[in-house]
């Protein structure tokens, strides 16, 4: 009788057992995918920065005026555009100009974007968003990077800023406002999608399993040493 009466106790710690491991292996999971969502941001925006560079250090590069790519108004500079003859004309393509270009490809490819923002842009197109300021406030107080998993369009996305300094090639434009070499001016924000498949089900069924399994034992045990009694 004594060792029936523990069976229920030996059940609960065993479903609490269960329990725990299914706790602690779905936020294992949770977290190696912002993880890695965050080194993936982090390889991004490398690149765009490098990207970036490449063009700066070029002073600026020229491609031909198109439909989709006008002069830059932003761009003040006497040989912006050359003229080749009466039916070609080049125009300079600057480091955010470029990088604005390619976010708008890489959404259209991947539905991945990218946004070069400041708290005091020179084009309103880069105006910040609520969330953008939150992080540009924090750059400016010393945070170094800073994502996060968001809703965007009804899907799962997976956020990321990281602040952006001023170069001495930067202070071409930018130098008007008061920026010198080495300030926070501003910030890359970039967003793709994010996986949020954990194959809870399966893990869900899986530990199911082993706690049937557990009971099952449980119950043959007490059973046996119940019979010797």
């Amino acid at each position: 009788m004594k060792i029936r009466k523990t069976a229920i106790p030996m059940a609960l710690f065993w479903l609490f057992a269960v329990a725990a491991s299914f706790a602690v292996n779905y936020y294992g999971a949770v977290q190696e995918r912002q993880l890695l969502a965050l080194f993936s941001a982090r390889s991004y925006f490398k690149l765009i920065l490098v990207t970036r560079q490449w063009n700066s250090r070029h002073s600026g590069v020229y491609v031909p005026v198109t439909g989709t790519t006008r002069p830059n108004p932003h761009i003040d500079e006497p040989e912006r555009d050359l003229h080749i003859d009466a039916t070609r004309t080049l125009t300079k393509i600057n480091p955010a100009f470029m990088t604005r270009q390619i976010s708008e490809i890489a959404e259209e490819s991947s539905g991945f974007r990218f946004h070069m923002t400041s708290l005091r842009p020179i084009r309103p197109e880069n105006g910040a968003s609520p969330m953008e300021t939150q992080y540009l406030r924090q750059f400016e107080n010393g945070l170094a990077e800073g994502g996060e998993v968001i809703e965007l369009d009804d899907r799962p996305y997976y956020f990321y800023m990281a602040p952006l300094r001023t170069e001495k090639n930067c202070l071409q434009c930018h130098a008007r406002q008061g920026y010198r070499e080495g300030d926070i001016r501003g910030g890359i924000s970039i967003f793709f999608p994010f996986d949020s498949d954990i194959r809870v089900k399966v893990m869900l069924l899986s530990h199911v399993g082993i706690a049937l399994v557990g009971l099952a034992g449980i119950v043959l045990v007490i059973g046996k040493l119940s019979g010797r009694q």
